[in-house]
């Protein structure tokens, strides 16, 4: 199941329910590549992929040619890396 998510996300530690989902990312959002320090770029999206207490993140920042992931285990979220 995919769920595209119109409206902002406002930390990307809650998007956590199962299956597929695409965030529009601001600024403003929590616990992305940007608020970690890894990119200058502030907007972009997120691809969720959750089930339970595992799961994976790629960021998608505007104005980067960058990649980020970040995955989740035992419940908590791991910290962005890089795919140049």
């Amino acid at each position: 199941m995919l769920l595209i998510n119109n409206t902002d996300i406002s930390n990307c530690n809650n998007a956590v329910n199962p299956g597929i989902q695409i965030y529009h990312t601001t600024g403003n959002t929590l616990n992305t590549p940007f608020k970690q320090g890894l990119t200058q770029a502030a907007e972009g999206m997120i691809l969720s992929c959750v089930y339970g207490d595992y799961g994976m993140q790629l960021a998608f920042q505007n104005g980067s040619n960058a990649l980020y992931t970040r995955s989740k285990g035992a419940g908590t979220w791991g910290s962005w890396v890089v795919i140049t």
